[in-house]
């Protein structure tokens, strides 16, 4: 499955929705951009991830604040913008720390991996990371928690899409024109949801 088919209609789903989303997006990076800012990190760069820095380099809210907009206008689904590559290696620097320095949040030890890379982030400290050593896309809540929801980046972009072509999202005019779901009741809402389940 390459992700290459669904990014560019999950654009187009966004200028039809008239989403600010639109506004936010940062011009795709070169093969050689992208290379030059991993280089020092321990990430295996597979090519979905290549592909989609190549589509666009995030949906940053620092692009939305300029533009006049806030921060919920850069979402791609719902709560969730695209981290540009550059602020997706800030994060993982500011929240991964090595064994000998390990924190806590909650009572939790903070789970962060050398290999994991924050693809997706919402206005808290929620992230969809992917693991690039296995290819999985893991969600680690503000608490610290982490659920994997997807094998894989073009599994997780594939149901993103499948969402939109069902019109699972709607802009929300009663709610500062966000995107939102339009339905929490299908079977996608909870892979997407930022919150995890406490057993």
């Amino acid at each position: 499955m390459t992700i290459s088919i669904f990014l560019p209609q999950i654009e187009n789903h966004l200028q039809k929705l008239q989403s600010p989303a639109i506004q936010c997006f940062g011009e795709g990076l070169t093969n050689e951009n992208i290379f030059l800012l991993s280089q020092n990190h321990d990430f295996v760069l597979s090519e979905s991830l290549i592909h989609f820095y190549q589509w666009k380099n995030g949906t940053d809210i620092l692009r939305s604040y300029q533009k006049g907009l806030y921060m919920r206008d850069a979402d791609i689904f719902p709560h969730f913008h695209i981290n540009s590559l550059e602020k997706a290696l800030e994060i993982w620097k500011s929240e991964y720390v090595p064994e000998i320095e390990l924190q806590y949040r909650n009572g939790i030890a903070d789970p962060w991996k050398a290999t994991w890379l924050p693809i997706f982030s919402d206005d808290g400290d929620a992230h969809f990371v992917l693991d690039t050593q296995t290819h999985e896309v893991i969600l680690i809540d503000e608490n610290w928690h982490t659920e994997k929801r997807f094998d894989s980046l073009a599994e997780m972009i594939r149901t993103i899409w499948e969402c939109y072509e069902r019109d699972y999202f709607a802009i929300d005019k009663a709610n500062e024109g966000f995107l939102s779901w339009a339905n929490k009741s299908n079977p996608y809402f909870e892979k997407l949801r930022a919150s995890i389940a406490r057993k």
